[in-house]
């Protein structure tokens, strides 16, 4: 049962790169700890302090933010080199 569930985790894994890109996937590693403490929260009945909660929305802003730029990053079109407008003979 166990080769199952890692086989399911590294196919989900590397499907996950094949779709956002391996440039998306470091910064969401943020929030495995982050679902544990709300599992822990939501399940074990877990008490949370004020800084615990700062912290947690701190490092989903940061995963946000990162991921958005990075999508605007991938929008953007590629710099000219030779110093001429796009489009137009130099």
């Amino acid at each position: 049962m166990t080769f199952i569930g890692a086989g399911l985790t590294y196919l989900l894994w590397f499907r996950g790169i094949d779709l956002l890109g391996p440039s998306a996937i470091p910064p969401l590693g943020l929030l495995s700890p982050l679902m544990a403490v709300i599992l822990g929260w939501a399940i074990l009945d877990q008490t949370l302090s004020a800084v615990q909660i700062a912290g947690m929305v701190l490092v989903l802003g940061s995963v946000l933010v990162g991921q958005y730029t990075g999508q605007l990053a991938q929008r953007r079109p590629a710099a000219n080199l030779e110093g001429t407008p796009a489009g137009k003979p130099g």
